[in-house]
């Protein structure tokens, strides 16, 4: 799109030249994408700006101007007609013509303001009329560069006596938003990520903006909106040339600085409803794999992160990535969360981080100073997720020393975790909860678990429960929840820390054996007191021949009381496992085997 090729001004001249108010809402900095828009989409636009009869006459713009080209005069070239000529026809007796010499203006963009800015002073009501839907479909399909001229231009032309341009450029605004976002995720896509938007089905709690003229209104009428003050057509001619003459920034403080006070999507999310609720939040998800950095080795898709109306969840599969890439990244300002995994070749943390960073998590770095320099700076960073990275404990006690982190989580996984990496944990004040997957841990690492003072959390999986380890995450003195999965228990321990119901213990069952029973006393002459009452047809028990009437005895040779020990002894193993139960059966024991099966067929009984 043309641009104006005037000497750019400063900040500071523009401020000095506009002698405006001063208010609220910064635009997002643009990643300068041109737009272009067909008629009918230029045309939808503007009509969502008007009033319900005068859209009606803009949705029907789109079949005039393409059953009226012979309206418009050519030019030279067989292109669109020059600006002077289109603007004349503003003012034609003919409605149509009328309608497409607007459509026309508004397709040549940027290179129209110049002259529309002009004419506004000596044209008659209609024409200025003209200019004005021609200004604001400008400002809708141009870049953002267009678009704070345009709309600065629209405010100083249109703001003497008309309190009402406040709420129509912030709708507009609001529209532009919304065709930005749809232009970002699109090129983000096209990069290669992985772009996937959440919603809510609970429109309360949606958490996008709906671009509503009602809801604006209404949302609008608690605002006190700020006037201009009544300026001369000098005045105005000159502000027209300072705006046309003016960077971006300088205009954008122009326009947000007189606008009322309206922020973006509200991209806030409290610790609380994260974690484990994450995934069902709304928002947009961004997910950019691990080869990502090779194949795109600029920043110009991250700067499209900004032009999202929306809270973001950024994942980055790998942080091989350039510099100038983890700046334009800092630079958004609605990534709320961010995971970040270590690379190849790259294994420091990005700094500085978004200043919007609510929860971030980080696996398989190696933790330093400058990065706890970098989290003081994250004000609004509440929690902090480390998966598989080394700290020591000096470290630790930095990292305890940000107030802003409210909550920390540690996972380890497919590791073997040492005494000193428990000691370093046991630094951390807000650390509530550790999550543990096929870990190895030396004696005296887990002598030092019961030094986790403020864990009240620990989810379990595929990795022996042994004595010991009950012993000492018993004397832990806030645990009050264990989840296992896929963990093979010491029951007799396991018991020993239930039966002080200090501590709930929950199994994430991946095996289905597909029996119900009971602790029948009839069975204990028998040597067993599980027994069978009914077997689900088709389940892991009905194919390895368990039958109603049978006492479960022994578990892969362990000898079995009750039905709680047969829960216990299949949560400890997997769909696909095979076991070895012994049954008693008219008082005398059977050898079966068993194949387990998923957990899921277990939902339809």
């Amino acid at each position: 799109m043309p641009r104006c090729k005037s000497k750019p001004v400063t900040s500071a001249e523009v401020k000095n030249s506009h002698r405006r108010a001063v208010g609220g809402a910064l635009l997002p900095k643009s990643s300068r994408l041109g737009f272009s828009f067909y008629v009918t989409g230029l045309i939808f636009t503007a009509s969502l700006l008007l009033n319900s009869s005068s859209s009606y006459a803009w949705q029907s713009l789109a079949a005039i101007a393409k059953s009226a080209p012979h309206f418009l005069p050519p030019s030279g070239d067989g292109g669109p007609a020059p600006i002077a000529e289109l603007i004349d026809q503003l003012n034609s007796p003919a409605f149509a013509r009328r309608q497409s010499a607007t459509v026309s203006i508004i397709e040549h963009g940027a290179s129209a303001l110049p002259k529309l800015s002009q004419r506004f002073f000596e044209s008659s009501p209609e024409v200025n009329y003209r200019i004005r839907k021609s200004l604001e479909g400008i400002a809708s399909a141009g870049d953002e560069e267009t678009f704070l001229k345009s709309s600065a231009i629209l405010l100083t032309l249109y703001s003497n006596g008309n309190d009402q341009i406040f709420q129509q450029i912030e709708e507009l605004k609001a529209k532009w938003q919304t065709q930005r976002t749809e232009f970002a995720i699109a090129a983000l896509k096209r990069t290669g990520a992985e772009v996937v938007q959440q919603r809510n089905n609970n429109a309360r709690a949606a958490q996008r903006i709906v671009i509503a003229r009602k809801a604006l209104a209404k949302q609008l009428a608690g605002v006190q909106q700020v006037k201009f003050v009544k300026r001369t057509v000098a005045q105005q001619k000159e502000m027209v040339q300072t705006i046309l003459a003016s960077d971006a920034q300088s205009n954008r403080d122009f326009i947000f600085e007189l606008m009322p006070g309206q922020p973006r999507v509200n991209q806030s999310a409290s610790v609380g409803s994260m974690g484990s609720n994450l995934p069902y939040l709304a928002g947009t998800r961004i997910i950019f794999p691990a080869d990502w950095g090779t194949k795109n080795t600029d920043a110009s898709a991250f700067e499209e992160l900004r032009e999202i109306n929306d809270r973001l969840f950024v994942t980055f599969a790998s942080a091989d990535l350039s510099n100038a890439q983890w700046a334009a990244l800092a630079a958004a300002d609605n990534v709320v969360v961010l995971n970040i995994s270590a690379g190849k070749t790259s294994t420091k943390i990005p700094a500085p981080l978004p200043t919007s960073l609510q929860l971030l998590t980080l696996s398989g770095f190696d933790l330093d100073r400058d990065w706890v320099d970098s989290i003081q700076r994250s004000a609004q960073l509440q929690q902090l997720e480390l998966a598989n990275c080394e700290f020591d404990q000096s470290l630790a006690q930095s990292i305890d020393k940000v107030p802003q982190i409210k909550s920390i989580v540690c996972r380890f996984e497919n590791r073997t975790v040492d005494a000193d990496l428990v000691l370093a944990m046991a630094e951390f004040s807000d650390l509530r909860a550790v999550n543990l997957a096929a870990v190895e841990f030396s004696d005296a690492a887990l002598q030092n678990l019961r030094r986790l003072a403020n864990v009240s959390l620990l989810y379990v999986s595929d990795m022996p429960a042994t004595a010991r380890f009950f012993q000492n995450v018993g004397a832990m003195p806030r645990l009050n929840n264990i989840q296992f999965r896929s963990c093979k228990l010491d029951i007799p321990a396991y018991k020993k820390l239930a039966s002080t119901q200090r501590v709930r213990m929950s199994f994430e069952a991946q095996a289905f054996l597909g029996i119900q029973g009971s602790g029948a006393t009839t069975g204990r002459g028998l040597g067993g007191d599980a027994l069978v009452s009914m077997v689900v047809p088709d389940s892991a028990a009905d194919a390895g021949g368990i039958k109603a009437g049978d006492f479960i005895n022994k578990i892969d040779g362990e000898k079995v009381n009750d039905f709680n020990d047969v829960r216990l002894h299949i949560t400890q193993y997997s769909a696909g496992d095979e076991v070895d139960i012994e049954v008693l059966r008219d008082g005398k024991p059977a050898a079966l085997k068993v194949k387990l099966r998923d957990y899921k067929t277990a939902r339809k009984f």
